[in-house]
């Protein structure tokens, strides 16, 4: 008898006049929780790593309105990615590292995000595995290691 809980990834999509944002939404048995959100107006940064979601989850980009009420059920392989994509990108202001992170975790292998989302998903040692993330994607030599 398998006591397994229904996992599931879901993209919300928020608006505030004009511009819209999303939210992933991830959902474990009776449990839902946002675990990731772009607000309104800054979504231009992250749409291609949305529609790649979109589109490995089996939706076409235009599923992304303004007028969309009911979630957009994503993959989970394509709910970790978005979500490791936003959470490393959010805090970056120069736009060319946040567009090597989310280059560099759009091309990593499912198993490989699944790590990386575990490790920036803890408590106490996420802040640190999501800076080395980024150091690791941004490609910006401000690290001091070099290959």
């Amino acid at each position: 008898m398998s006591t397994k809980k229904a996992r599931q990834y879901d993209l919300i999509v928020t608006t505030d006049g004009d511009h819209i944002g999303i939210a992933v939404q991830h959902t474990v048995g009776d449990l839902t929780e946002v675990v990731a959100a772009v607000k309104s107006g800054e979504l231009t940064r992250y749409l291609p790593a949305v529609n790649a979601a979109l589109k490995e989850s089996g939706h076409k980009p235009t599923v992304l309105a303004a007028t969309r009420r009911k979630p957009i059920p994503l993959g989970e392989a394509a709910g970790v990615r978005l979500s490791l994509g936003i959470h490393a990108a959010a805090p970056l202001r120069r736009s060319n590292r946040a567009h090597a992170v989310l280059n560099g975790i759009s091309v990593m292998s499912d198993e490989e995000t699944y790590y990386w989302h575990a490790k920036t998903s803890q408590p106490e040692a996420g802040p640190r595995a999501l800076r080395a993330l980024r150091i690791l994607l941004s490609n910006d030599h401000r690290s001091g290691v070099t290959a």
